[in-house]
């Protein structure tokens, strides 16, 4: 999903796209690891090994992942604005976000259903005896799927279109976003006071969800067209935040100092959330000061995991890297077409005597691997490429 706009001299895009990319394909990971999870039968396909590291690396890659890609989205949607105006701007999201989401979905969605029928006729779902009801295609019932986060980004972008419009025209000097300005790169370069200060909404936030269950994190909001409030709050505050970055001389640049002091600090953060909610019921579970605090600290190793590796990977990744390129190119696409499949593939291993670490490892690189192959071959160089990648690669660069 990578923006072909160059960048100004001095800003490392290659390294964000590098950490953008890497937010989407953990996804992939995330949904390979859930058929592993101990006590857990709400998966799609359950398998017959069950693993508790498995469990907690999906719990790690869930908590970040989704608030690090909205971060760096703002950050690159800021950047487009920038250089083609907020007429271009419609046009380019329209293309890139809008198109995607109404091409992709209903095949998606088929390609779903073949997923889990071919599941049960393995045996590694069972087969009700009547069969489920269809999708309710209503306001509250609508299935997203893994796509929510298209649809979450239109919200995200006309939300910020209309409150750019509202602060231009009442701060036309310019004095109120330049004091947003001189407070952000402030606390962008204090550490932990930017990570510590969002981590307070989002708890609230977490907090205020009925019914939410801990061990998940951030609601998911893959069904139904309104989302819920711990979501849009949490993600769009995430995009905000990259947004109102790039508009900064330097942009995330003080990260790429701070990482060693944030990621200890967020491994010992989820460590904690990880002893709190050990033998987890995957339901609510925690009350009062102990909910409050675990909601703190959830809310802060978000943050935490969302600037270290980001500054990580600003003070290692130095030069433009072609591999980087590519991954970051096929991303958009392998995500978008990754959950049929995945869901196929913990199907053909459900039954196998074998680790569910091994499994686990199996069934990414397999999806991986065809997945990529698609993307050579059919994406890269076609119309569908020029869709997802803002342009069409010729077939003889197709690998670089």
């Amino acid at each position: 999903m990578t923006d072909t706009t160059r960048s100004a001299p001095g800003e490392r895009l290659h390294a964000l796209d590098l950490v953008r990319a890497s937010a989407l394909l953990l996804g992939i990971v995330f949904h390979a690891a859930l058929p592993f999870i101990p006590d857990y039968e709400l998966w799609l396909v359950m398998d017959d090994a069950r693993s508790w590291p498995v469990a907690w690396l999906a719990f790690w890659l869930h908590s970040f992942r989704m608030a690090t890609f909205f971060l760096l989205a703002g950050f690159f949607g800021h950047m487009v604005l920038g250089r083609r105006g907020t007429r271009g701007f419609v046009k380019d999201r329209a293309g890139r976000i809008l198109a995607p989401l109404l091409i992709f979905w209903l095949p998606v969605l088929v390609l779903f259903a073949l997923a889990l029928a071919f599941a049960a006729w393995l045996g590694a779902i069972p087969v009700p005896e009547e069969p489920p009801p269809p999708p309710e295609l209503t306001v509250a019932g609508w299935p997203l799927t893994h796509l929510w986060f298209l649809y979450m980004l239109l919200i995200v972008y006309l939300a910020t279109l209309l409150l750019r419009g509202a602060v231009a025209a009442i701060d036309r000097r310019g004095a109120l976003r330049g004091a947003v300005d001189r407070r952000l790169s402030a606390l962008l370069r204090l550490p932990f006071a930017l990570p510590l200060l969002l981590a307070v909404p989002v708890a609230l936030l977490l907090l205020r969800h009925p019914g939410w269950a801990e061990w998940w994190g951030i609601p998911t909001p893959d069904v139904g067209l309104v989302p819920n409030a711990a979501a849009l709050g949490s993600f769009g505050l995430a995009f905000a935040v990259g947004w109102l970055a790039h508009r900064l001389d330097g942009g995330l640049a003080p990260l790429a100092k701070q990482w060693p002091l944030y990621l200890p600090a967020a491994t010992a953060m989820t460590v904690a959330c990880g002893v709190l909610t050990s033998g987890a019921d995957f339901a609510p579970q925690f009350e009062g000061q102990v909910r409050t605090a675990y909601a703190a600290l959830y809310a802060a190793s978000i943050w935490l995991w969302t600037f270290g590796l980001i500054g990580a990977a600003l003070r290692f990744i130095r030069a433009e890297s072609p591999t980087v390129r590519y991954l970051a190119d096929s991303s958009y696409w392998l995500y978008i077409v990754h959950l049929p499949l995945i869901v196929a593939l913990e199907a053909v291993v459900a039954k196998w005597p074998l680790p569910a670490e091994i499994k686990l490892v199996l069934i990414v690189a397999a999806g991986m691997a065809v997945m990529l192959a698609t993307y050579r071959w059919f994406v890269r160089s076609t119309f569908v490429g020029a869709l997802l990648n803002g342009r069409r690669y010729p077939r003889k660069a197709v690998s670089g």
